[in-house]
C-alpha cells in the first residue's frame, strides 16, 4: 500500500450518489430533539383571591383555581374554571361569577370580547358551567355579587344585573353613568363601593338596584388601590398613602378617622373582625391590629418571596397569593396562620409553575409527576389531544413509576399516592401511604413498593391491595435516600453513596455489603448490570449481587439525577452545575460496559429532573418547557484504521472491500465517512435482518482514489470485517481488518512479526487518529532481539489515518533487518496496525495493534 505520509485533513464535505447506497443524515445532533411539552398547569400566577367556606378561589389571567383549605396544612388545588382573559370574578354560595374580556392584540375592535361566565362551583372538583359567554357592553373592570344581584363596574359606570334565573338571559336592572376608572368594587348593606386611583372612595346608593345614586365622595392622598368594607368603615389600600380607614356610616358624609403609615406602596386589604392584612408592593403581608378603626396598628409582618398580589383573612387564618420574586418566575399561594400572638406562621404553600420531575411512558401515555400540580397524564395517541388531566396531590410529586393500571407517586413528605388510571380522563387516588421522610423515588417487584424515602430511609410498601396498601418494613440509612433499584432479594439505595439492603424478608430489611467507597444520587438495573450516576458513571457486574463488582467508571461532571437504559445505551439526567451551566441529558453507549463512552449530550433550559426511555425515544423531566422528546437515537462509531483504493510498489493495486453485518431484528442504517486529504465523504447504506452487506472497493465506490480512513456511524450495533488485497494478483485473497469500536481504541501496544527484507518482505506502519484533536503518536523500532533502532514520533491529524511506509529502511536505515518490532504510544483514541507485504507476489498480512 502506498499513500502520502503527511496528511493534510481539507474542510470539504462532497455529496456523492453511488448505487446500492441510500443517502442518510450525517452528524445529526445526538440526541435529536423531536418535541417538547409544556406541563405548567398555570399559564401565569394569580393577581386574586377570594375565600369562601372551606374554598380559596384564586384568578390568573385564564384561570380561577379552586383551592381546598378546609385543612390548613394539606392546602391543594382541587378544581379550575378556565377562560379567555380573566379580569375579576367573585363567588356567591355555590356560584361563580367570572369576568372574561380582552382583545386579541394588534387586531381590529370586532375581535375584542366582553363577556360574564357563571360556574356550579358545588363540586369543585368538577366545576359545571352555567353561563357561557354573556355579552357585556362594555369592558368589565370589577365584579360583586349580592344574593341575586350583579354589580359589575366599567370606564362608562356602574352596571346592576339581574341573575336570579339564570335558564334565562340575565338582564340590566339599573346603570349609573360615570367617567371612572376603578381599581376596586365592594357590596355592603346596600352601598356599592368603589375606589378610583385618581379620585379616592365613591359611594352608590343601590338600596334601589333600579335607581343606583352617587351617595358621597372622598378623594384619598395617593393612589387607591384596593378596599374592603366592614362593620361601618371602609379600608382603602392607597399606595403610598398607607392604609386609609374612613367612617362610612353617613354614607353622603365619609369621614376618614384612621392611617397607617407605610414606607412601602400598600397595594390590598383584607378585614374580618379586629384583624387586617395589608399586602405590599415589595414583598411582605402585614398583619394590623384594627380594633380601635381610628388607631390601626401593626401587628407583625410576614415577608414573601414576591409582591403580595392580594390577601383574604378568615378568623385567625390569612391567605395570600404571591407574584414573582423575579421578572421570570412565577407567584405563589400562602396560607398564614395568625393564632400565635404576635407571631405569623406558614401553615401551607405551593407555588403556581409546575415542574415536571419525573416521567412514566406507556402506550404513547405519558404520566408526569409534576411538582404541586400532582399527577399529569396526557395521552399522545389522538394529535388533537394536547390538554392532558390533572390529579392534584396533596403533596409535592417529585416521581411516578407504573404498574399494571395504577401509578405510583412520591409525593415528597405527603408519602405515596396510588392512582387508578385505568380511565385517563378520570384519574383516581385509590390508596396512600403517609411514609415518615420524603418520598422521592418508588421501585416496584411483584406486590412489594420500595420507596426511597429521604431521611426516613427505605420504606417497603405491600400495595397487592392497592386500596388499602400497608408498610410491612422498613430500613434507615446513613443520608437522604435519592433514588431505589430492585432486583432479586436486593435493594440498591442511593443516597449519595450506594447502599445495598437484604430484602429476601421485606418485612425484615437488612444492610449487606460494602458501600461507602460509591458516590452514587442515581440507580438503575437492567440485563444483570447495576448502573449508578452522581458525579461519576458507574458499571457493575451483579454476579454476585451482595458484592457488585465494578466494570467502569467515566466522569460526567454535573450532578446526575436520574438513569435509564435501555438497549445499548445509558441516559443520564444532570442538573445545573456550580458555574450555572444548564443541565440535560448525557447518552453513554454501553455495549461493551468495560468502556462506556459518551455519544451525546442534550442540554436543558434549567434542570434535567428525570429521564425515561419508551420506543426508542426519551423524556426527559425537568425545567421550562417541562418534558423534552428526544430522538433515542444516537449512533456508535466505528472505524476501519485505513482502506484505499490506490497503486502501490511493484506494480500492486491496492483495493478494500467492506463486509457488514447485525444481530438487530429489523434493518439496520449506517453512514459512511471516508476521511481523506481531499475532504471528507459521506454516504448512507443499510443492511436488513439477518443479511450480510458486502462493500466491494469501499473507497472506488465512494468514488476516491487514493488511502484514507473509514468511519462508520450505526443505529445499532454492527459487526465489521474489512479485506485489504492486490487485484493485481488474483489468485491472492488479501488480508483482514477487524472494525473497531471508537472506545476500543485503545493508543498504545505492540506490533510484533514484522519483516524487512530487500525484494521479498516489507513492512509499513499506519496510525489512525478517530479523535477530534491532533495527536501526536510516539513509534518505537527494535531489532527481534529487543535493542532500540530508532525513536520518533507522528502528528496524525483528526480523522486522519499516516501510512509511515518501509519505516525500518527509511528511518532507522536497516533494509535488510529480517525480523523486528514495534511499540506505539497513542492514548485513547489512537489506532495503529502494520502491513508485512511479500513483494514477490504482493499478498499482505495485516499485523494487529496488541495491548
Amino acid at each position: 500500500m502506498k499513500t502520502q505520509r503527511w496528511m493534510a485533513r481539507v474542510g470539504v464535505t462532497l455529496g456523492i450518489a453511488v448505487f446500492g447506497l441510500v443517502s442518510t443524515a450525517s452528524g445529526q445532533e445526538c440526541p435529536e430533539h423531536v418535541d417538547s411539552m409544556s406541563v405548567n398547569r398555570w399559564p401565569s400566577s394569580p393577581t386574586r383571591i377570594e375565600v369562601s367556606g372551606s374554598y380559596a378561589y384564586l384568578g390568573g389571567h385564564s384561570f380561577v383555581a379552586i383551592a381546598d383549605v378546609a385543612h390548613l396544612g394539606e392546602a391543594r388545588v382541587v378544581g379550575q374554571v378556565e377562560a379567555r382573559a380573566v379580569v375579576d370574578f367573585s363567588v356567591s354560595g355555590n356560584r361563580l361569577f367570572v369576568l372574561d374580556s380582552g382583545c386579541t392584540g394588534g387586531k381590529p375592535r370586532s375581535w375584542c370580547w366582553s363577556y360574564l361566565n357563571v360556574t356550579d362551583v358545588s363540586d369543585p372538583e368538577r366545576p359545571e358551567p352555567l353561563l357561557v359567554g354573556h355579552s357585556l357592553e362594555s369592558p368589565p373592570r370589577q365584579i360583586e355579587v349580592s344574593d341575586n344581584t350583579v354589580f359589575i363596574t366599567s370606564g362608562d359606570g356602574l352596571r346592576v344585573l339581574d341573575v336570579a334565573d339564570l335558564s334565562t338571559t340575565p338582564f340590566e336592572v339599573g346603570f349609573l353613568n360615570s367617567p371612572w376608572e376603578p381599581s376596586d368594587l365592594a357590596v355592603e348593606s346596600g352601598h356599592a363601593y368603589v375606589t378610583v386611583p385618581d379620585s379616592g372612595l365613591r359611594i352608590i346608593d343601590v338600596s334601589d338596584p333600579t335607581n343606583p345614586v352617587e351617595a358621597g365622595v372622598l378623594d384619598t392622598v395617593w393612589e387607591a388601590h384596593d378596599l374592603e368594607v366592614s362593620n361601618g368603615f371602609a379600608y382603602v389600600a392607597d399606595g403610598a398613602g398607607g392604609l386609609r380607614v374612613i367612617d362610612v356610616t353617613d354614607s353622603g358624609n365619609p369621614t376618614e378617622v384612621g392611617i397607617l403609615e407605610s414606607d412601602i406602596d400598600v397595594m390590598n386589604v383584607a378585614v374580618d373582625g379586629s384583624l387586617a392584612t395589608v399586602g405590599l408592593a415589595h414583598p411582605g403581608v402585614l398583619i394590623v391590629d384594627v380594633s380601635d378603626p381610628a388607631n390601626p396598628s401593626r401587628k407583625n409582618m410576614f415577608i414573601t418571596e414576591g409582591p403580595a398580589e392580594d390577601t383574604a383573612l378568615t378568623g385567625e387564618v390569612a391567605f395570600a397569593v404571591t407574584g414573582p420574586s423575579d421578572s421570570s418566575g412565577f407567584g405563589g399561594f400562602r396560607v398564614l396562620d395568625l393564632s400565635v400572638p404576635d407571631q405569623t406562621i406558614e401553615s401551607a404553600s405551593f407555588d403556581f409553575q409546575s415542574s415536571a420531575m419525573d416521567v412514566a411512558v406507556s402506550n404513547a401515555v405519558k404520566y408526569i409527576a409534576n411538582g404541586d400540580s400532582g399527577l399529569y397524564v396526557v395521552d399522545g395517541s389522538d394529535p388533537d389531544e394536547t390538554i392532558g388531566e390533572f390529579l392534584d396531590t396533596p403533596g409535592f410529586a417529585v416521581g411516578v413509576t407504573l404498574h399494571e393500571q395504577y401509578a405510583l407517586v412520591a409525593d415528597d413528605h405527603k408519602g405515596v399516592r396510588i392512582i387508578d388510571v385505568s380511565d385517563t380522563k378520570n384519574l383516581i387516588e385509590v390508596g396512600f401511604v403517609d411514609t415518615p421522610g420524603q418520598a422521592r423515588r418508588v421501585a416496584v417487584l411483584g406486590d412489594y413498593a420500595y420507596v426511597a424515602d429521604g431521611d426516613g430511609g427505605l420504606r417497603i410498601i405491600d400495595f397487592s391491595n392497592p386500596k388499602a396498601p400497608v408498610e410491612i418494613g422498613a430500613i434507615n440509612i446513613p443520608e437522604l435516600a435519592a433514588d431505589v433499584a430492585v432486583a432479586g432479594d436486593y435493594a440498591y439505595v442511593a443516597d449519595g453513596h450506594l447502599r445495598i439492603i437484604d430484602v429476601s424478608d421485606p418485612t425484615d430489611p437488612v444492610a449487606a455489603g460494602p458501600s461507602e467507597q460509591v458516590f452514587a444520587k442515581s440507580v438503575a438495573i437492567e440485563d444483570g448490570l447495576l448502573y449508578l450516576a452522581f458525579s461519576d458513571f458507574h458499571v457493575f457486574d451483579l454476579s454476585n449481587p451482595s458484592e457488585p463488582q465494578p466494570m467502569s467508571r467515566k466522569y460526567i461532571g454535573y450532578e446526575a439525577t436520574d438513569i435509564s437504559v435501555s438497549g445499548f445505551h445509558a441516559y443520564v439526567a444532570t442538573r445545573r452545575d456550580s458555574f450555572g451551566r444548564p443541565g440535560g441529558v448525557d447518552v453513554f453507549d454501553i455495549l461493551n460496559p468495560y468502556f462506556p463512552s459518551r455519544v451525546g449530550r442534550w442540554k436543558f433550559d434549567g434542570d434535567g429532573w428525570a429521564v425515561t426511555i419508551s420506543d426508542d425515544r426519551a423524556y426527559l423531566a425537568g425545567g421550562q418547557p417541562g418534558v423534552v422528546v428526544l430522538e433515542n437515537g444516537c449512533l456508535t462509531t466505528y472505524w476501519v484504521e485505513i482502506v484505499t483504493h490506490d497503486d502501490g510498489f511493484h506494480g500492486s493495486q491496492w483495493r478494500s472491500d467492506v463486509v457488514i453485518s447485525h444481530g438487530a431484528d429489523r434493518r439496520v442504517g449506517f453512514d459512511f465517512i471516508l476521511h481523506t486529504v481531499d475532504g471528507d465523504i459521506t454516504a448512507g447504506a443499510s443492511v436488513d435482518k439477518g443479511e450480510q452487506g458486502v462493500f466491494e472497493d469501499i473507497v472506488g465506490l465512494l468514488g476516491y482514489e487514493g488511502t484514507g480512513a473509514l468511519e462508520i456511524q450505526a443505529s445499532h450495533p454492527i459487526r465489521i470485517t474489512s479485506r485489504i488485497y492486490s487485484e493485481t494478483n488474483p489468485g491472492t485473497y488479501g488480508a483482514f481488518l477487524q472494525g473497531h469500536r471508537s472506545t476500543d481504541c485503545f493508543g498504545g501496544g505492540a506490533l510484533f512479526g514484522l519483516r524487512q527484507v530487500e525484494g521479498e518482505f516489507r513492512t509499513n506502519i499506519s496510525v489512525t487518529n478517530t479523535t477530534d484533536e491532533t495527536r501526536e503518536v510516539w513509534i518505537t523500532l527494535y531489532r527481534t532481539d529487543g535493542q532500540e533502532l530508532v525513536r520518533y514520533s507522528v502528528e496524525v491529524e483528526p480523522g486522519m489515518v499516516v501510512q509511515d511506509l518501509q519505516p525500518f529502511e527509511d528511518r532507522a536505515g536497516q533494509p535488510n533487518l529480517g525480523w523486528g518490532y514495534a511499540t506505539v504510544e497513542g492514548g485513547t483514541g489512537i489506532l495503529a496496525c502494520a502491513s508485512v507485504i511479500d513483494s514477490r507476489t504482493n499478498d499482505a498480512l495485516i499485523v494487529p495493534l496488541l495491548q
